[in-house]
């Protein structure tokens, strides 16, 4: 036997004959037709020639899955009585499995959050396959695809071998690698077949956003002067995390020496402003200079202002 669509034949051997002439003939009876009572293909007549071993034609493709019954029919001549083998004899069954399509996918690229993405599946060799294709998509970091899916798609139906796409499309909400698994469930003629966590070309790298930061220092003023930054983030993914403000002192053009004051670190709730706390009272003439450094989180990057930033310089 073996799978779908694999030609199968019969073979007999006459021992023991007179000089044997006539024919002999090969009957294939129904799937799982245990009593061979249903026939479905009959050879050609085969033409004896003597004892010896004589094989049917032409070859002939099961329709469908389970197990083939063979028998072969001698009609017998002048000198030789007619035979035939028994329903279910030794080795005279065949048996025919499921295909197995091959099953090839490829996701759509990632990109920052907010990346609609989705899985497309090729289904290639399979017996006129019918059934359903489902996709699944893990993570992010699920590196073994071990925990439940954070997406799966619509059922797709399967008409023929061919090329499918989930839908509808997924939008990750958060930074990560993302991967997807397709499963084909399969029918009565083709085996069911799921990719591997990891497979080639189905991983979607989402990366983190990259928030803008605006900052504006407080007027400056005579020795003495409270000094205070604010920041304000915009464009981020729901961001968290901390912003610090950091002080430089007079003749510090650079930012290169040590701060004169950095801020306690001040919890970000979204995009908007945030002011450093406490203020900074400045005790020496000059001219100081702020840097506020949002430290990101899983979905946003960090990031921070540069040393003499427009308005982030306060004369004192």
């Amino acid at each position: 036997g073996g799978p779908l669509g694999i030609g199968v034949t019969d073979s007999a051997t006459l021992a023991a004959g007179f000089a044997p002439t006539g024919t002999l003939t090969f009957v294939l009876y129904a799937v799982n037709d245990a009593t061979c009572a249903t026939p479905l293909f009959t050879s050609d007549a085969i033409a004896v020639s003597g004892n010896g071993t004589y094989a049917s034609t032409p070859a002939f493709v099961p329709p469908a899955v389970g197990t083939y019954r063979w028998r072969a029919f001698y009609g017998g001549d002048a000198n030789n009585a007619a035979i035939a083998g028994a329903c279910g004899a030794a080795r005279e069954s065949v048996a025919i499995a499921k295909v197995t399509p091959l099953l090839t996918t490829v996701a759509t690229a990632g990109g920052a959050i907010g990346t609609a993405v989705g899985d497309q599946a090729t289904l290639a060799g399979g017996a006129a396959p019918t059934g359903t294709l489902r996709f699944r998509l893990y993570g992010p970091d699920d590196l073994a695809c071990a925990n439940a899916a954070r997406f799966t798609s619509a059922i797709v139906t399967v008409n023929g071998n061919g090329t499918y796409a989930s839908t509808p499309a997924f939008t990750p909400a958060a930074a990560g690698t993302y991967r997807w698994r397709a499963t084909y469930s399969g029918d009565a003629s083709n085996a069911a077949v799921t990719g591997p966590c990891n497979d080639t070309g189905e991983n979607v790298a989402i990366a983190q956003t990259v928030p803008v930061i605006a900052t504006a220092a407080s007027a400056g003023g005579a020795i003495g002067t409270a000094l205070t930054d604010k920041a304000t983030l915009s464009g981020g993914t729901a961001p968290t995390g901390a912003i610090t403000f950091v002080l430089y002192g007079p003749g510090d053009a650079t930012c290169a020496g040590a701060p004169v004051f950095t801020s306690a670190a001040t919890a970000v709730n979204g995009n908007g402003a945030y002011t450093s706390t406490p203020a900074f009272v400045a005790g020496t003439a000059g001219v100081y200079r702020w840097r506020a450094f949002y430290g990101g989180d899983a979905n946003n990057t960090a990031v921070g202002g540069a040393c003499n930033d427009a308005g982030e310089s306060a004369t004192i």
